[in-house]
């Protein structure tokens, strides 16, 4: 990394006056250190070709990530003027727009029908709160229940060693990841918004999906409108309006089938006809017949990976 020691020195002023992740500030540093050595020059030094290339390489799945990368870096490019670290005054960071960041978006038509496990990591690496990552990792491996119930009602007492035991009765078996990351969320009590002006808030509760302050409704169906938000919002972060409840607890099951079915050397379809496929249906609360399954995500299978 170019110039540790000035950007240690930013990050600290910037984040004396802003309510931002610093995990978010210091994620744009390290993302651009294998450019800088590269180029063989700081950020602020680099040209708009240059920065250009740093946005495409981040294969962003939103433009507010991009946005707000590109904010940092027109701030760290002012201080440093101010400073004596920068010889190019040219102030390229300026010369952005919304419209240029949506051309630097990666952009899949299969990412967004079905959510694999890469693009699912892809997500939780653009996420900055523990509260949002797991909502998706829940989703995906199954967890939600009737209204969100078994997400929303979801306490750390209810670990088991590597089980869940949900408020609907159900018992799941989930990663230690998933469990790391429940535990995350349980000790984590300030939540960031997303974009160029972000705010922070402090989070209450005994749950592991914890409220903020400013709630004032504790009825159920307030509760999972707030998750329904959520899910807006992230939607609109990585331009995917596919990327619903539904969706991306549709997809955990395809690509645990995909798993399953891997594991016999079979393919999807298969396991699906067989009964070796009942116990993920179940897990994802999906009791239809095989044929119905087949009928309604086999045009997904070839997709899967």
């Amino acid at each position: 990394m170019f110039n540790r020691d000035a950007k240690e020195r930013f990050i600290k002023e910037y984040l004396a006056t802003r309510e931002i992740a610093p995990t978010a500030v210091e994620n744009v540093f390290n993302s651009v250190s294998r450019l800088e050595e590269l180029y063989n020059k700081d950020v602020c030094n680099f040209t708009r070709p240059e920065i250009i290339d740093f946005y495409q390489s981040l294969n962003a799945k939103s433009k507010e990530r991009l946005s707000m990368t590109n904010s940092i870096l027109k701030e760290y490019k002012t201080w440093c003027i101010e400073n004596g670290f920068c010889y190019d005054a040219t102030p390229y960071f300026d010369t952005f727009t919304i419209d240029d960041f949506k051309n630097y978006i990666s952009k899949n038509i299969l990412e967004n029908k079905y959510i694999g496990e890469k693009t699912l990591k892809s997500y939780l690496d653009e996420i900055i709160n523990p509260q949002d990552q797991l909502l998706l990792v829940l989703l995906y491996n199954g967890i939600k229940g009737k209204q969100l119930c078994e997400v929303i009602n979801l306490h750390v007492n209810q670990i088991k060693g590597n089980e869940l035991h949900l408020c609907t009765g159900r018992v799941v078996k989930v990663d230690d990841s998933v469990i790391d990351l429940i535990r995350e969320t349980d000790n984590t009590y300030i939540y960031y918004s997303y974009g160029d002006n972000p705010r922070q808030w402090e989070l209450v509760g005994d749950k592991v999906f914890k409220n903020t302050k400013s709630v004032r409704s504790d009825s159920m169906a307030s509760i999972y409108h707030r998750f329904t938000t959520k899910m807006v919002n992230l939607q609109k972060m990585f331009d995917n309006p596919e990327l619903t409840i539904n969706r991306v607890a549709i997809s955990g099951m395809l690509n645990a089938l995909k798993k399953e079915a891997d594991k016999h050397n079979i393919t999807v379809r298969e396991l699906i006809l067989s009964k070796k496929a009942q116990p993920i249906l179940e897990q994802y609360q999906f009791k239809r017949y095989p044929t119905r399954v087949l009928g309604l995500f086999e045009e997904y299978f070839e997709h899967l990976s």
